[in-house]
């Protein structure tokens, strides 16, 4: 996904009302450059959100309900780590995230860890394209690289029926 302030702040435009009340929009990169912060509190404070920070950099925005906030932002505050990646599993189970979507997958280590429950749909968005635009690309890849994460994410997802994968901007 594309990290400059402008095309993260459409993300979430156009993510958010596809979240059901008591279900999260949740993204990482808070603390590091392009326009993530920048971004995810312009569109909290219009909507005037609670931005939940957990971890090293991930934060959350929770669509309101009647479901108990504090419970949530201690359930993700307790997300365990695995070296780089969190552990999903308990937390995807205990709320029924029967329907996920990754923007930016890169090697997809997050996105194995986010769907280990099996969900009903799994959606995988990434460009894996060297395009010039660190903010699009900030491990700075080259381009036969990504085409080497994007071949080995598609083979580790192959018997996963609920997975669907969309080589493409977020912003297509």
């Amino acid at each position: 996904a594309d990290h400059s302030t402008e095309a993260c702040y459409n993300d979430i435009v156009n993510w958010y009302p596809k979240v059901k009340p008591g279900k999260f929009l949740v993204g990482h990169n808070y603390r590091r450059r392009f326009g993530v912060v920048s971004a995810v509190n312009k569109f909290t404070e219009e909507n005037k959100l609670e931005l939940i920070r957990f971890g090293h950099s991930n934060w959350a925005i929770i669509k309101k309900n009647d479901m108990n906030q504090s419970q949530i932002v201690q359930d993700l505050s307790d997300i365990r780590r695995n070296r780089k990646h969190y552990l999903w599993e308990v937390f995807m189970k205990k709320y029924k995230c029967d329907y996920i979507c990754e923007l930016g997958v890169c090697k997809g280590k997050n996105f194995h860890q986010m769907i280990k429950h099996n969900p009903k749909l799994a959606v995988a968005i990434d460009s894996w394209i060297e395009d010039g635009t660190i903010s699009r690309n900030d491990g700075r890849y080259p381009q036969k690289e990504l085409d080497e994460q994007y071949e080995s994410f598609k083979s580790s997802v192959q018997d996963k029926p609920f997975v669907k994968i969309y080589r493409e901007y977020t912003f297509n």
